[in-house]
């Protein structure tokens, strides 16, 4: 350890003569301190930023290729094999390769006889349960023969195909347009059960106030 006279900060103890050029850069009194740091870091920012426009310009001489439609690949995605997921899609889509499973005679037996068996299973469920059938027959028919009646919203205008008995049912289009009736003050903005909880917390703190007076 010896004595260092710091033109910046006075006299100061150093373990040797190389420390002497690190306390003058780092000294806390030094006006200069920290900006060589902050040269440094622009410069390396500059640098990176121009070796990032040089790489760009080569790679736009000869670029990536998309597989599926041959269009150009951005720098930034140039790893990539494609331009966009809809690309990649159409492409792997295009070259996927369905497998034909080939049945054997033993398995094509099997199937047959499975399938065989459920029939005959089916029709003795409906010889002692007739009534069962007719009920499956009658939905069938009613689902696929259902009329749809065109309700118009009262509020906003808007045209509803819906069967009879949501008709009947039906007052508005949705909740929207319910609460613009319902909730007029608010503007549909909210519902019945928002507005009274805000009622009751109000007059629970008018209350809590006075009782504090």
């Amino acid at each position: 350890m010896f004595i260092y006279n710091c033109k910046f900060c006075g006299e100061v103890e150093i373990k040797s003569s190389k420390h002497a050029g690190s306390h003058v850069t780092n000294c806390l009194k030094n006006p200069n301190r920290g900006k060589s740091f902050e040269k440094l870091k622009v410069a390396g920012k500059t640098n990176s930023i121009e070796k990032r426009n040089d790489a760009i310009i080569k790679y736009n001489k000869n670029p990536k290729k998309c597989k599926n439609c041959e269009l150009p690949i951005s720098y930034d995605k140039k790893n990539n094999n494609y331009c966009g997921h809809s690309c990649s899609a159409s492409y792997t889509n295009k070259n996927r390769k369905t497998k034909k499973y080939q049945l054997s005679e033993k398995g094509l037996e099997s199937l047959k006889l499975s399938a065989e068996k459920r029939r005959k299973k089916l029709i003795e469920f409906y010889k002692k349960n007739p009534e069962k059938k007719k009920q499956i027959i009658k939905n069938l028919i009613e689902k696929n023969t259902k009329t749809r009646v065109e309700f118009i919203c009262p509020v906003c205008g808007k045209i509803l195909m819906v069967t009879e008995n949501e008709f009947k049912k039906r007052k508005y289009c949705g909740g929207t347009c319910r609460n613009k009736i319902n909730n007029k003050q608010i503007f549909g903005t909210r519902s019945k059960a928002e507005v009274y909880l805000e009622e009751t917390l109000k007059n629970y703190l008018k209350l809590k106030m006075k009782n504090s007076l």
